[in-house]
């Protein structure tokens, strides 16, 4: 047990003594690890996150083109606005949802857009 959480783990001794030398020598390490969260890197911005999010949507539906252009289309949307692009993700609250809500016109996805054009030409 450490920090209130129970970490179960086979020590593979029958030895009790040695078993709790074990597990001591885990709690400092668990301690250790604790003490290193607190030194965090930097929390990135929304359009330094969307590069990363993009990549990954790209290779998650690699197979499914059409989906990966939606969440590309999404995220360029997104990336319009500059209180959005410029705010650092944790920084992102229902506030700057809302406040994007307001400003955002529904229905302008540049796939609806394309769809349109290429039936009424």
């Amino acid at each position: 047990m450490f920090d209130g959480v129970r970490y179960q783990g086979s020590t593979k001794t029958q030895n009790q003594r040695v078993a709790r030398q074990i597990e001591a020598a885990k709690q400092v390490q668990l301690a250790k690890n604790e003490v290193g969260i607190k030194e965090r890197k930097p929390v990135p911005t929304f359009a330094e996150y969307a590069k990363t999010f993009r990549g990954k949507m790209a290779t998650k539906h690699a197979a499914k083109p059409k989906t990966a252009a939606y969440y590309a289309n999404g995220l360029d949307r997104l990336l319009e606005f500059d209180e959005l692009r410029t705010a650092k993700l944790d920084q992102i609250d229902m506030q700057t949802v809302k406040q994007l809500h307001r400003l955002a016109q529904p229905g302008h996805f540049e796939e609806e857009e394309d769809a349109h054009h290429r039936h009424h030409h």
